[in-house]
């Protein structure tokens, strides 16, 4: 993931997938460790050793020059997408008091019926939305070409599921794509419903709530009201392939991260986690646009390259910010490469097994 901010040495990625990078990698590096040898001990022989070295870094230049093949598509026009950025506090504030108003009056000054320049969407982070909007519908009254997607929960039978959900400018419910890889312990604690009372009572006590959230389901894809299909991606789901790769399958041209973050408190995990975004675009030659509580808000084109100018405030919300960004729309399906990507999901912890019992064996 360090190598995020230069996309142009990330072709491995692009062809791949992260998993063959990853394989390179690690071949590269125990190659290296061979050329050491050679030269400190004579074992390996030198040739040998440097021939080994060569070899992924070789593939690995090869695969930055020359461009993976794409499927072939349409022009589509940009797609304009604000995401906002509440800050420390007000996102505090949206997850426990359920205080709404600050993001209403945030969303209307730029996409209400009023707004002179409406977006074609708004879109607001991970437990940003008050879930009884769904009983009631959202109160925002937006201009007519505009979709406001927000982060909530929904709550299902024993479980929670966290969710990117998809208003219509009257307030109506469009659908929503649910949250696929709970963050483990944090948001989903194995048997917890086996344990005893006292020790469930004993966890909330501790973290403040019951971790029981439960694995989202795949969803449609949803659509501006421009008919682009999207998909959205909330928090972990960043840091897997198979989330983003299915969307893209099913017809997303462009993605959503919609995450929160307050619980970094600029740390070093906000960087790795727009990282793992350009590794999603690339994955899919797809863009995105983050959305984070107090993480950092950018978007990522196709190419892997991050756009994150200064993001604006609004009038009256100094904490509440905001990125407006002009999305070009991706080729909506995955390259010829894609059975690549599952494929090496399988092999690298495969060669690792093999791996062990080859060390084992001598």
């Amino acid at each position: 993931h360090a190598l995020y901010e230069w996309p142009s040495v990330l072709g491995p990625v692009a062809w791949g997938g992260e998993m063959l990078q990853n394989l390179l990698l690690a071949y590269a590096s125990a190659a290296a460790v061979e050329c050491y040898r050679s030269w400190r001990q004579g074992r390996p022989a030198w040739r040998q050793a440097w021939i080994r070295f060569s070899i992924p870094v070789v593939v690995w230049a090869s695969l930055c020059v020359v461009d993976p093949p794409a499927p072939v598509v349409g022009p589509a026009a940009a797609v304009d997408v604000v995401a906002f950025e509440p800050g420390r506090e007000e996102s505090k504030r949206l997850m426990y008091s359920r205080d709404s108003y600050a993001m209403a009056n945030a969303t209307l000054a730029i996409a209400g019926r009023g707004a002179a320049d409406p977006p074609d969407l708004v879109v607001w982070p991970e437990t940003a939305v008050d879930p009884l909007w769904f009983a009631r519908g959202s109160p925002l009254q937006l201009a007519a070409s505009t979709r406001f997607a927000g982060g909530s929960l929904l709550r299902d039978g024993e479980f929670d599921y966290s969710a990117l959900v998809l208003f219509d400018p009257l307030g109506r419910v469009l659908g929503w794509n649910e949250k696929r890889h709970p963050v483990p312990a944090a948001e989903r604690m194995p048997w917890l419903f086996a344990m005893p009372e006292w020790i469930r009572t004993w966890c909330e006590g501790i973290v403040g709530y019951v971790p029981r959230m439960g694995f989202g389901r795949p969803r449609p894809s949803l659509e501006t009201a421009a008919g682009v299909p999207f998909g959205g991606m909330m928090c972990f789901d960043n840091a897997f392939d198979d989330v983003a790769r299915e969307h893209v399958a099913a017809g997303a041209r462009f993605l959503v991260v919609a995450s929160n973050e307050i619980w970094y408190d600029q740390g070093a995990e906000l960087d790795q986690m727009v990282a793992m975004s350009v590794f999603r675009a690339l994955e899919t030659a797809t863009p995105l646009v983050r959305s984070t509580s107090d993480g950092r808000t950018v978007a990522v084109r196709a190419s892997g390259e991050i756009v994150a100018p200064p993001l604006e405030r609004v009038a009256g919300r100094a904490g509440i910010g905001f990125l407006r960004t002009d999305l070009q729309p991706g080729p909506g399906a995955l390259g010829p490469l894609a059975w690549l990507h599952p494929l090496l999901d399988w092999l690298l912890p495969l060669s690792g097994v093999l791996l062990v019992g080859l060390i084992r064996r001598k």
